[in-house]
């Protein structure tokens, strides 16, 4: 679904490093998500169906590590925000079970150019009986692009006229921007250049949903921030928002395929302690555990367990100007980011610390990328991609750091201290404990401290650059490299790297230069190579996601994030 990767400057941001289209970040608890079609059958809860039935209405309780932070659509950037978002407001297009199917946009037509995308509107209602116009699109993506907001997530969309000059602040007329309503039913978009990921992108955006700009101006900088500054143009509208403790929403009758809608309530748990939320689970407190422990696996069968490809990287990224002139010098130094890569035992920490339920990451693109064809995989195209050894390589690790001693002209005891960052959510840091033990014993470094903060403080400190070594979870949510790739461009909205590179951002931007898939991809290639090689992201794992549901419950999907539009009883 719709993976994030992180946010910026929000007052209260996201949820966990996945910054993601994600993004993009996923649940902070390393055992993340899965996604099934949503007419599969599979998944449930631990209410009965009768339970609910007598209560006058079906009902789901979903248990999950961490809260939502923001509901402002404009610059929300992590998977929690995004999923309530998701069942709460709809869009031109969605994402259901891995495909896009039309939402607000009844139909819509692409130019011969593959310029002129024009979307014809059906008519549909906010949750207040309001109508969904064409021009409540036009303000969304107005908003998205003004640099007043602080949004990030904008980038997917560049190829819109002016959008670029918009956010630069080159062009301070919004009204410029190639998005305009030509009546109240008919939403026209103009790009600038051609975008195979166009369509893919509206249907996985949590950023562009319709907004009443005299909604969201009424509630000021309060918009989004409470269920009261909220308003609802979904499935279902939001009840309330008891920041820290849950989320409820309720079907809205105003939605257009409301028929469609089993659920009379959805509630949205909190629940921080990952044992803690395995027994509520266990004891039928709560119906399905979104974020169930590795070293719980083999306590379920194969009709409660469920566990996929989440569709995210897991790295260390590295800030190469560092948080002081002296950390900068040495993060910049590539063979001294390649001693710390050759270093890292990541089979031995997935068996350790998540039951061996990842996949080892020696590279950057998922290995659940599509191919050129529908008979092959990325991975299987292009195998010999390689940045990093699937268990520690001592030699090699201490070979890289002496060369970067040299370079720089310093020894072990003469380096600097350096800050790693992650936040204070489930196992991250054994994890961070883990990595840096590695260097101590491989490398005979021990000179790095690790710190904590709450998600939204951490996320702060990442975007402003406070940071030396952070581990960041990002996601591909439109099986398409482009996703995951873009964020580290030159002067990328997230790239808060110190790495701004040419031939890596043409690589990147040659991409959307053409429909052809095989073409695109080799010029992904030819990126991840390059990246690997020169660039500041140290690749860890790409995550499986671990839930436990009850069968009598039919119609979820777990992706990036939960998709429970159709969640029914099996009775």
């Amino acid at each position: 679904m719709r993976k994030k990767m992180l946010g910026i400057v929000l007052a209260c941001t996201m949820a966990v490093s996945a910054l993601a289209g994600c993004s993009t970040y996923t649940d902070g608890d390393p055992v993340t998500d899965q996604t099934q079609a949503a007419d599969s059958g599979q998944t449930g809860t631990q209410a009965s169906g009768d339970d609910t039935a007598e209560a006058g209405g079906k009902e789901l309780t979903i248990g999950v590590s961490t809260d939502v932070t923001s509901l402002d659509t404009s610059v929300i950037n992590d998977n929690n925000s995004g999923e309530v978002l998701y069942h709460t407001s709809s869009g031109l297009l969605r994402e259901v079970g891995g495909k896009v199917v039309e939402e607000m946009a009844e139909s819509y037509e692409i130019s011969d150019d593959n310029l002129t995308y024009t979307f014809h509107l059906r008519d549909s209602n906010w949750e207040d009986g309001e109508p969904i116009t064409a021009d409540q699109f036009v303000y969304a993506f107005q908003r998205l692009f003004d640099p007043n907001t602080g949004s990030t997530e904008y980038e997917k969309f560049l190829s819109i006229v002016n959008a670029q000059e918009i956010v630069d602040g080159e062009i301070t007329d919004l009204d410029q921007l190639g998005v305009k309503a030509e009546d109240d039913h008919t939403l026209v978009i103009t790009l600038k250049q051609m975008s195979p990921t166009f369509i893919t992108s509206l249907a996985a955006s949590d950023n562009l949903y319709p907004l009443r700009k005299d909604f969201v101006e009424q509630c000021g900088t309060a918009y989004g921030t409470s269920d009261e500054n909220y308003l609802s143009s979904g499935p279902f509208k939001l009840e309330a928002w008891n920041q820290g403790t849950d989320v409820i929403y309720v079907k809205n009758d105003q939605y257009f395929d409301a028929d469609k809608i089993k659920m009379d309530k959805i509630t949205r748990v909190v629940i921080e302690d990952a044992n803690t939320r395995a027994s509520m689970f266990d004891n039928g407190e709560i119906d399905a555990n979104m974020n169930a422990p590795a070293s719980l696996k083999d306590n379920y069968d194969e009709n409660t367990l469920i566990n996929s490809p989440a569709g995210t990287t897991t790295t260390l990224q590295i800030n190469m100007d560092g948080m002081t002139e002296e950390t900068g010098k040495v993060l910049s130094n590539v063979n001294f980011i390649k001693a710390l890569s050759y270093a890292i035992d990541r089979e031995g920490l997935n068996t350790a610390l998540a039951n061996g339920t990842y996949d080892i990451g020696t590279r950057l693109i998922d290995p659940a990328t599509p191919g050129s064809t529908d008979e092959t995989s990325y991975w299987e195209e292009y195998p010999d991609i390689s940045g990093a050894p699937a268990t520690a390589d001592p030699e090699k690790a201490n070979e890289y750091l002496n060369q970067a001693l040299e370079e720089l002209g310093m020894t072990k005891e003469e380096l600097p201290r350096m800050t790693y960052l992650c936040m204070e959510t489930g196992q991250l840091k054994l994890y961070a404990e883990a990595i840096v033990d590695s260097w101590k014993s491989v490398l005979g470094l021990d000179c790095f401290d690790i710190v904590q903060y709450p998600v939204p403080t951490t996320i702060q400190n990442m975007l402003q650059g406070q940071y030396d070594i952070y581990w960041q979870q990002n996601g591909d949510d439109m099986n398409d490299p482009y996703m995951y790739m873009s964020y580290w461009v030159k002067d990328g909205s997230i790239n808060v790297t110190g790495w701004n590179d040419d031939t890596y951002t043409d690589l990147i931007n040659q991409t959307e230069l053409t429909m052809d898939r095989g073409e695109r991809l080799a010029l992904f290639a030819e990126a991840e190579q390059y990246i690997l090689d020169n660039g500041p992201q140290i690749p860890l794992f790409f995550f499986t996601n671990l839930i436990t549901v009850n069968p009598e419950f039919t119609g979820i999907n777990y992706g990036s994030n939960s998709e429970y539009l159709y969640a029914d009883t099996v009775s």
